[in-house]
């Protein structure tokens, strides 16, 4: 059974997701793709793969080019879908790529009251989603899963204006998938990447216990402190059968049950005073940690002082660790890497004889657990002039049924 297995660190591109596909087809395929995709005449573009890499890490470039005079007369929908079914592909092919535009167009239009697919008709994003498409098809994956999808953040300039990222139309297609921010000023996932991504995934998560066989590396364009790079693994998730192990002990597969890795940074410090730690803590908040905290400690000397620690994604851990020694009077920055078994977390709102709440909710290792947003609770106990306490009993008393579904 092949699966594969989508990494999405630094988001995702049509173009880097084709250069990954690509990268795992047999040596002998991959010129026939490159022909493949070069014979079509109507697109008028040409693809070549290029060797490249990004922090020293290796994959493959596939460049278009596309002459200059070229364009589409139209940009709607309906001509878009006509043009790539008048193609010389399969019917599965064909419709993948149609069904992907047409998610694409209904984000737009939802999101951005736009009815152009002007951006993503550009004949080089046309090659890239057909390409992920063919590849797809000549792989033959039983079973794709996709990461947590890193998206960016800050702003994006547009001939209409400047748009937050991520941009209306990604946010809109990454509903229901896990995305996160950091401290990467860009849009590291695109429209097409994103429709793309929850187009194929049959399920998101991390990476599970899996027999690696290949890996596809696609790089991109331009350059950050990380490996600009999309990764995809293919292989055999790895089933935890161990008559040994009581079911509640098997090795995670799933999103539902996952660990993850995460680095935790702290320091000690006795000469700084609270304000100045208040905004170092500002500072690892906003740049990407996941959590910061303090602690009273008895430093040499009898010095009473703070310790300060964050928790980040190890791919931020260089960065923030830049972070509090700017920041701090720190001289060096500890580091501990943590293993982390992770219950998944959902917001759903629920109806009270308050009005609606919050409600947080948590699912794994089959452990079932949910409390009251605090900040719900808060604005009701203030407009309603009632304790926390009271507004606590109040809603979990079982014979006044509270929650109104």
């Amino acid at each position: 059974m092949r699966e594969f297995y989508i990494e999405c660190n630094m988001g995702a591109s049509a173009n880097r997701l084709m250069s990954a596909l690509y990268e795992l087809l047999p040596q002998e395929e991959q010129q026939q793709f490159l022909d493949t995709m070069n014979q079509l005449g109507s697109l008028n573009t040409s693809i070549s793969a290029i060797p490249s890499s990004k922090c020293n890490v290796q994959g493959t470039k596939l460049t278009i080019s596309t002459p200059s005079e070229f364009s589409f007369s139209q940009h709607d929908l309906s001509s878009i879908k006509e043009f790539i079914l008048s193609l010389p592909f399969s019917k599965k092919v064909k419709e993948d790529a149609a069904t992907i535009y047409e998610m694409i167009a209904e984000a737009k239009m939802t999101a951005c009251n736009c009815f152009s697919l002007e951006e993503t008709a550009y004949p080089e994003r046309i090659t890239s989603i057909i390409g992920v498409c063919l590849l797809i098809e000549k792989l033959k994956p039983e079973r794709i899963i996709v990461s947590p999808i890193h998206i960016g953040s800050g702003s994006v300039t547009r001939d209409y204006g400047v748009i937050p990222v991520p941009t209306p139309e990604v946010a809109y297609l990454l509903q229901g998938a896990p995305s996160y921010g950091g401290p990467i000023t860009d849009e590291l996932c695109t429209t097409e990447g994103a429709a793309i991504l929850t187009y194929f995934a049959d399920e998101f998560g991390y990476l599970p216990v899996m027999t690696i066989e290949k890996i596809g590396c696609g790089i991109g364009e331009k350059d950050y402190d990380m490996a600009n790079c999309v990764r995809v693994f293919s292989g055999t998730v790895v089933e935890n059968t161990d008559p040994a192990l009581p079911d509640s002990a098997q090795l995670p597969a799933s999103f539902d049950d996952s660990n993850d890795t995460v680095v935790q940074l702290s320091c000690n410090l006795d000469d700084m005073s609270g304000e100045d730690i208040s905004f170092a803590c500002d500072q690892l908040w906003h740049n990407g940690a996941v959590d910061v905290w303090t602690t009273p400690i008895q430093m040499k000397k009898s010095h009473p002082g703070q310790m300060l620690c964050c928790i980040c994604r190890p791919e931020y851990a260089n960065h923030l660790a830049k972070v509090l020694l700017k920041h701090t009077t720190a001289w060096n920055i500890r580091k501990t890497i943590c293993d982390r078994y992770c219950m998944t977390a959902s917001l759903e709102n629920v109806n009270t004889l308050y009005g609606p709440i919050t409600m947080r909710k948590g699912h794994g290792y089959g452990v079932t657990k949910q409390k009251p947003d605090f900040s719900s609770l808060a604005q009701i106990a203030v407009e309603e002039d009632i304790s926390l306490q009271q507004l606590r009993q109040e809603l979990f008393v079982p014979t006044k049924n509270p929650y109104e579904k």
